[in-house]
């Protein structure tokens, strides 16, 4: 007989969840794929690109962490209103690690396009930026969607003395609904007149 399987670990430690590795390599697929296509890259070429994109994309999320603490250590600066000169040292790192991200970005491109044709590396340039964007635009709307869907549920009865839930439905509805967890009752069929 076999144990019973471990809950996953929480906290800081704690891997991200499979879905969201999962969506990291079906973007990466999606870019490999679209890149050999609109560039008409050879097998060989498709290779040394994705492999460039795999440790670019490792690079640029220890960038994105990076930057994230030192935007929480600047935000805790304001907050606790520290001195200027403290607040311009973390302004300063923040604006440096951004020039780096640019320079950095820079540099994939000219490793990404060493070998390829002068089209092919004006085809990569305008790609990049385009995936970015079509990225970016996509994610924005998956959040929109799921926000719309968060506010069609009903959070449930509003805590004792409190005031009601944003999502809950309006009052008129609520007070038919009888108490909490109860379903209206059904409508009656409308029995034809014999």
């Amino acid at each position: 007989m076999t144990a019973p399987p471990l809950p996953p670990p929480r906290g800081p430690e704690a891997p991200p969840p499979a879905d969201a590795n999962s969506a990291k390599q079906l973007v990466q697929e999606i870019l490999t794929a679209r890149l050999a296509r609109e560039l008409a890259l050879s097998d060989e070429q498709t290779v040394i690109m994705l492999k460039r994109f795999t440790e670019y994309r490792a690079q640029l999320e220890a960038f994105r962490k990076e930057r994230q603490e030192l935007t929480k250590a600047l935000r805790a600066s304001i907050a606790a209103k520290e001195p200027e000169s403290q607040i311009e040292t973390r302004l300063k790192a923040l604006a440096e690690l951004d020039g780096k991200v640019v320079e950095y970005k820079r540099s994939l491109y000219d490793s990404a396009s060493e070998g390829l044709t002068v089209a092919q590396r004006a085809k990569l340039y305008v790609f990049l930026s385009d995936f970015e964007n079509d990225m970016r635009k996509l994610i924005q709307k998956a959040r929109e969607q799921a926000g719309q869907r968060s506010l069609n549920r009903w959070a449930g009865p509003p805590p004792d003395g409190g005031p009601p839930h944003s999502a809950q439905p309006p009052r008129g509805i609520r007070n038919r609904q009888g108490p909490p967890g109860m379903m209206p009752p059904p409508e009656p069929p409308n029995n034809p007149p014999q």
